[in-house]
């Protein structure tokens, strides 16, 4: 089945730390048809330590599917009904307000947020270099 990604976004309905424990979660869903995405999967498998720095291996889903995959994960277990609403994190703020930038939205938000700080630390320092010649 070919899905077309450009007019969907994919929704992170839930994350695990390992990636083991994603996969069970994910077949399942598949087996009800839901097309299934991972994020982060190969970088935790790298590194099991790296689970933590990047929010664990996400699981996603195309948008129309999501309110049916999330009612079958709290039937399933594996969500309580406070952990459905995610917090509105600086990195989910962050990647929305910089997703539509010319030449960075097909970036990771990581490099979209390091190319951007190394811009203003430009800059600044021309600024300041301009305020203070030599």
């Amino acid at each position: 089945m070919e899905t077309d990604l450009n007019n969907e976004r994919l929704i992170t309905i839930i994350s695990f730390t390992l990636p083991s424990q994603m996969a069970i979660v994910k077949s399942h869903l598949e087996e009800e048809g839901i097309e299934v995405f991972t994020k982060d999967e190969l970088t935790v498998q790298a590194n099991n330590l790296y689970s933590n720095a990047v929010g664990g291996v996400k699981l996603q889903v195309l948008e129309h599917d999501a309110e049916q995959a999330i009612l079958l994960l709290k039937q399933w277990g594996y969500l309580r009904e406070e952990e459905v609403t995610p917090p509105n994190s600086l990195v989910t703020t962050f990647d929305l307000a910089t997703k539509e930038l010319p030449f960075l939205n097909k970036w990771p938000v990581e490099l979209r947020f390091i190319a951007i700080i190394g811009v203003v630390l430009l800059i600044v320092a021309l600024v300041y270099i301009w305020n203070n010649p030599i």
